[in-house]
């Protein structure tokens, strides 16, 4: 077909682009997709331990979070499926979303894609070979997934299931590609084509939470392609059904793309675009005025995220207490005996810990928007005027410090509030409190390091994201690990004590506050010597 003539040439082009971003996301989503086999029986335990877990796992709040469980016996494999699905789908819809947004509308909206479509290749060739590109991504991380987890010896943990295991999140993987490339044409810039991409990635969790917890809402579940993945029953029936709809759902998507690929006129989306306003508002005369203008969609987006996750967790401890009552087994392996406390202040800990890992993404993208202004270009004609580089750079970073700890006093609201809703004998909003300001100063330092980055060695700022997912896997799987300490050390959230288990430490919260302080610093005063880049 003349439309997609030359694509295999293009497919070519996006791999030699991408062999590095590539082939870390599918080495990564295949770590993350079977890190947890070999820990699964130190972590659960026995038959009557896994039988004490599967009734938590029912509760309402953990089927919303984790998802549904399947088969009559709760074994290693049910486990995991309910453990990981869910969350590996989710990372996977978002490795998608960059990839195709990445090589369609970014690429077309800097110019890119319109030398490619110069050269003797069909219209849509480029389109085509992007999602080509996307599901052979999705394919190698299904099959090494599948081939991976079984070499691990666990129980129950087999070749036919991890095989179903694979290819399901491969598929529902494909869908979320197909869906950006879909958005990508309606969209009038990258940062639409996100915005309605992730906002579908979203709801596609919400409809999926929803349809687990309430049986009568089963068809919200299967509309979704996260909850339609979960019902390919992995480690327990290996159905191929659903399956075999995730992959017809991403082609029927595909072929959608492409056909309004061929009538829309290139660089404009199928939807109309707001009109701005005529004349710029007196904020945006200064510095940190642009910088609040530009920045201030990030904010207030994380900020609902961060609050909504916070309450999502709380919700929790109203099913936690009341099971802790009932269940003397469970009570016994917690705590032996121990009062209600001791168990309700660990899951504070670390569910806050959490929340602040997830609250130092937006922290970092504030930073890092300083680097991507320079990039596209656009800072230069910032610098043409009357406007010093030391002064703009501080705005981008005072926004990151403060946004710090508005976030970190959203989680503590957020996680307090649903919880003051749930329990008997709600959890204080000071215990609250006390732990999200323990945890903001390991927030702070990534917009520190962000800041050190963009001035001394912009190229490497993307190793800012490597380091938070260090500091997240630490957190996960450093308690059950034979790692040294001073390995785990190496994430600021390892240097913290754990509150409220533990006692305050002002040493170390003043240390990594200075640590913040000192690389935002170096970083500023690189930045003022520095070139930047035309």
């Amino acid at each position: 077909m003349a439309s997609v003539h030359n694509f295999t040439r293009l497919i070519a082009f996006i791999l030699r682009r991408d062999r590095v971003w590539l082939s870390c996301w599918v080495l990564g989503m295949v770590a993350l997709a079977t890190f947890f086999a070999p820990v699964m029986p130190s972590m659960i335990g026995d038959e009557a331990s896994r039988a004490v877990l599967e009734q938590t796992m029912k509760s309402p709040a953990m089927l919303a979070m984790c998802g549904v469980t399947y088969g009559d016996e709760y074994t290693y494999g049910a486990a995991y499926a309910q453990y990981m699905l869910v969350w590996t789908v989710l990372v996977l819809g978002i490795m998608n979303i960059m990839l195709v947004v990445r090589h369609t509308r970014k690429d077309e909206e800097e110019g890119r894609l319109e030398m490619l479509v110069a050269l003797p290749v069909g219209r849509i060739a480029n389109l085509f070979a992007v999602l080509k590109v996307s599901f052979a991504a999705n394919l190698a991380i299904a099959l090494l997934t599948a081939v991976v987890i079984p070499l691990f010896g666990v129980e129950s943990l087999d070749y036919p299931g991890s095989l179903a295991y694979g290819a399901v999140i491969g598929a529902a993987g494909f869908v979320f590609a197909a869906v950006t490339a879909l958005f990508s044409q309606l969209a009038n810039t990258s940062k639409g084509a996100y915005g309605l991409s992730f906002t579908v990635l979203g709801l596609s969790y919400l409809m999926r939470a929803a349809g687990d917890v309430d049986p009568q809402s089963e068809a919200l579940a299967l509309i979704s392609p996260i909850g339609l993945a979960e019902r390919a029953q992995s480690f327990v029936s290996n159905l191929v059904w659903p399956i075999a709809v995730l992959l017809l759902l991403g082609l029927v998507l595909f072929a959608g793309a492409i056909a309004l690929n061929l009538v829309r006129d290139s660089g404009a989306g199928l939807l109309p675009a707001r009109k701005g306003k005529a004349h710029a508002s007196f904020a945006l005369q200064s510095g940190f005025g642009l910088v609040w203008r530009l920045t201030r969609g990030t904010v207030l987006a994380w900020a609902i995220i961060i609050f909504s996750f916070a309450a999502a967790y709380g919700s929790v401890f109203g099913d936690l207490s009341a099971f802790y009552e009932s269940n003397d087994l469970f009570r016994a392996m917690l705590s032996q005996g121990a009062e209600k406390a001791t168990m309700i202040e660990p899951v504070v800990s670390m569910l806050i810990m959490i929340l602040s890992i997830i609250a130092a993404v937006p922290v970092a993208m504030v930073v890092l928007r300083l680097k991507s202004e320079e990039n596209h270009g656009r800072i230069e004609q910032v610098y043409a005027k009357a406007q010093s580089r030391v002064f703009m750079m501080t705005g981008y970073i005072a926004v990151s410090f403060v946004l710090a700890f508005i976030l970190q006093l959203l989680c503590a609201l957020g996680l307090w509030s649903a919880a003051q809703a749930v329990m008997e004998d709600p959890i204080s909003l000071e215990m609250c409190l006390k732990t999200a300001l323990n945890c903001t100063p390991a927030v702070v330092i990534f917009a520190g390091l962000c800041a050190f980055l963009v001035g001394v060695a912009p190229k490497l700022s993307p190793l800012v994201w490597v380091y938070l997912v260090f500091s997240f896997l630490m957190i996960y799987l450093g308690g059950l690990s034979d790692l040294p300490e001073w390995v785990k050390d190496l994430s600021p959230f390892g240097l913290l004590p754990s509150y409220p288990l533990e006692a305050f430490d002002p040493a170390v919260f003043i240390g990594l506050l200075g640590a913040s302080v000192a690389l935002a610093a170096v970083g500023l005063f690189a930045y003022r010597r520095r070139d930047i880049k035309a």
